[in-house]
């Protein structure tokens, strides 16, 4: 309800002259921008005749009239009342601003929010909440006796129960120094019993893919009502409606999180929140080499990136002035020489973005030659690292991992096969071969790689035209 729509009942500046008991003039009236419509709600034991003067230099004899005033001022209509059979008349005037089209907002409909967080069984504080402009006057009353002139106040009920709480708007003061009504408004507010769905709870859960994707649930509002969230970010603030909500956080910091319920009438009755900090975006752009034992001329570039997902985006500089956007791409190098591979990944939903450069490179005089420079191929290590139509293979571990650069490749094969085991370092240089005989069943092999640097290693072996790749990591 604002000033367009609200139907009260004025009783100041009143300055009645009753010649009998028997007549008491009483008015309502209804303001809608600069028109008011007025009500006779008169007494008068018998019939009477009325006569409205409207306080701008018109009058009218009719029971309700309707009067539409020039210009937005305060103005003191009056409402004279006869009954001649009696011998009996009463006069009531009272002051009202009209407010129009232009003027400051006087809007006395107001929403409160019990503060959840705070109450007990003896304390329920109210926070009360109004869009009027702050420059006029106000007054509240709570319904248990207390009052307030505070724009915004907050009242702490001592006992649950229903109150009837009014706030009326005022403009100034008339010339008897009464207070000039221009809205009044009055709803009922209920706190303790009575309150099923009054007092949310929240939680959250993390994506499992996103750690920067939260998913909100609350509990369910009061019958008929609903539920909204606000979501607080630096200098942003989301809003969501319904007792679930998903959000993409987009940096790092404390963030807070307020859920609130309302009644079927839209009252606010109880909110809950939390604040917490985030650590940012788990995502890191990370790739490592390995050598093409096929073909000794191409690396592979394993891409084993972290915190991506299916909208990541994927951009590749090769160092040489070619770039691709693709996610695995392929590329050939015209002649032999170090080159600075980059990789950014990039989500802008997630609010992700990371880059990895690292040197590649091989030269005329190195282990791996090609005569017209050399290759390189992305591959996903997810990729490398499954088991795909392998026959002679049937299992492959090694222990312990990770390990001091000692371990123990334990292999299983269906037949017995030479085998060959190669190791390639970070770099894609090949640090460790061997060539061994298998026998079919359980076989285990002792290797000794301490004279290795800590890292990530690349571990492959071939029994026949069959092969199987394993990460192995040396910590000392």
């Amino acid at each position: 309800m604002n000033l367009k729509s609200a139907i009260f009942t004025v009783f100041l500046a009143l300055f009645a002259s009753a010649t009998y008991a028997q007549c008491s003039a009483n008015a309502q009236f209804q303001v809608t921008d600069s028109t008011v419509q007025f009500y006779d709600s008169s007494y008068a034991a018998n019939g009477y005749r009325v006569e409205w003067s409207f306080g701008d230099g018109n009058s009218s004899t009719a029971l309700n009239p309707s009067h539409t005033y020039a210009s937005n001022a305060t103005y003191t209509p009056c409402l004279f009342i006869e009954d001649t059979v009696n011998s009996c008349s009463d006069t009531m005037c009272w002051s009202i601003y009209i407010q129009g089209s232009t003027a400051s907002n006087c809007d006395a409909s107001f929403t409160y929010t019990i503060d959840s967080l705070n109450m007990s069984a003896s304390s329920y504080p109210v926070f009360f909440n109004h869009n009027s402009d702050t420059t006029l006057g106000f007054l509240w009353t709570f319904g248990d006796g207390g009052t307030s002139n505070a724009p915004y106040p907050t009242h702490t009920y001592s006992a649950a129960g229903t109150y009837t709480t009014c706030l009326t708007i005022f403009t100034g003061y008339d010339s008897l120094n009464l207070p000039i009504v221009c809205d009044t408004f009055c709803t009922t507010v209920t706190v303790g019993g009575g309150t099923s769905g009054c007092n949310p709870t929240m939680s959250y859960t993390i994506d499992s893919t996103n750690s920067n994707r939260y998913n909100f649930s609350g509990s369910n509002p009061p019958t008929g009502g609903y539920a909204t969230w606000e979501i607080y970010e630096a200098s942003s603030t989301t809003n969501y409606s319904g007792v679930s909500a998903t959000h993409t956080f987009t940096g790092s910091g404390s963030i807070s999180v307020y859920y609130t319920v309302y009644r079927a009438d839209s009252s606010s009755c109880g909110y809950t929140g939390d604040t917490f900090n985030l650590t940012g975006v788990n995502c890191q752009a990370s790739y490592y080499l390995g050598v093409d034992t096929n073909n000794l001329y191409n690396l592979y570039i394993i891409n084993n990136s972290t915190g991506t997902t299916s909208a990541t985006n994927y951009s590749w500089s090769f160092g040489d002035g070619s770039t691709s956007t693709v996610q695995y791409p392929t590329h050939q190098y015209s002649t032999f020489g170090l080159y600075n591979l980059c990789l950014t990944i990039s989500d802008s939903a997630a609010g992700c973005s990371s880059t990895y450069c690292d040197s590649i490179g091989l030269d005329s005089n190195g282990n791996l030659l090609k005569r017209d420079g050399f290759g390189i191929t992305v591959v996903d290590e997810k990729d490398l690292l499954s088991t795909v139509d392998i026959d002679l293979i049937n299992e492959l571990s090694i222990y312990p991992n990770p390990s001091n650069g000692s371990f123990t490749i334990k292999l299983n094969l269906r037949a017995s096969e030479e085998i060959s085991i190669k190791a390639i370092n970070s770099l894609g240089q090949e640090v460790l071969a061997r060539e061994l005989s298998g026998l079919s069943g359980a076989n285990e092999y002792s290797i000794d790689m301490t004279a290795q640097v800590n890292g990530i290693y690349f571990l492959n072996v071939r029994a026949g035209e069959q092969s199987k790749n394993i990460k192995l990591y040396i910590n000392e």
